[in-house]
């Protein structure tokens, strides 16, 4: 877990965007080295939740108002008893919650979500791979990660607004910008030498798929291959 620390606070530290920061977070933070669904959301004056930005969500769920709502149901009682962190076991119950809430199902692929009150206005939603167990070491795990990311978030102040002004996008007008956020990622894994086999089990993809979209990944920054992408070391 202290590997995974490491790696989420590097990927932090060079973060050029909130945007790249939440890629690194799903990256780096399930223990059991899968890909994790990462949701930043804001809190507005009517405690109405709206999405910031997020990371491996279906557009169909992350663009729904009643999926905010169903978060919001979740973490208003969390923030108000003051407490970090909430672990939810994706159980029947949390299933049947989820689909009465929201009218969608969720993917079984996701196993456990960790709730997260930050800084004022702002929640983290993180959800993993794996079913997490509430014991001491997982919590100061996540513990560890919500306090990374409220100092990513106050480092960040004059550009995120976390006074109550919209968040400013910082993405640079390149040739990135064009990939989906599906195809970020498998970039991210590609450049540090994962195999598509690799991204596939990480991800919960099919390896074709994976090679279809690293083949649209050559295509829009206009390279021959994977050797054009790997980074080597110093």
């Amino acid at each position: 877990m202290i590997a995974q620390l490491r790696l989420i606070a590097d990927e932090f530290s060079k973060a050029e965007s909130i945007e790249t920061a939440i890629q690194g977070l799903a990256l780096h933070a399930c223990f059991s080295g899968n890909t994790s669904r990462v949701f930043l959301g804001r809190f507005s004056h009517n405690l109405a939740l709206k999405h910031v930005v997020s990371f491996g969500f279906d557009t169909e769920i992350k663009a729904s108002q009643r999926y905010q709502d169903f978060v919001s149901s979740e973490l208003i009682p969390l923030a108000i008893s003051k407490k970090e962190i909430s672990i939810k076991d994706h159980d029947k119950t949390y299933f049947q919650s989820f689909e009465n809430y929201t009218g969608l199902s969720d993917s079984p692929v996701w196993q456990s979500t960790v709730l997260m009150p930050l800084v004022p206005n702002f929640v983290l939603v993180l959800s993993v791979q794996v079913k997490l167990e509430a014991i001491p070491a997982t919590i100061d795990y996540f513990n560890a990660i919500f306090a990374i990311f409220n100092l990513f978030l106050r480092s960040h102040e004059s550009e995120i607004g976390l006074g109550g002004g919209v968040i400013t996008k910082l993405r640079k007008q390149s040739s990135m910008a064009e990939l989906t956020e599906r195809q970020s990622l498998i970039l991210k894994m590609i450049q540090t030498g994962d195999t598509n086999q690799m991204i596939a089990v990480r991800m919960g993809y099919s390896e074709s798929l994976i090679r279809q979209e690293t083949i649209n990944i050559y295509r829009k920054l206009g390279i021959s291959g994977r050797r054009d992408l790997i980074i080597k070391p110093d």
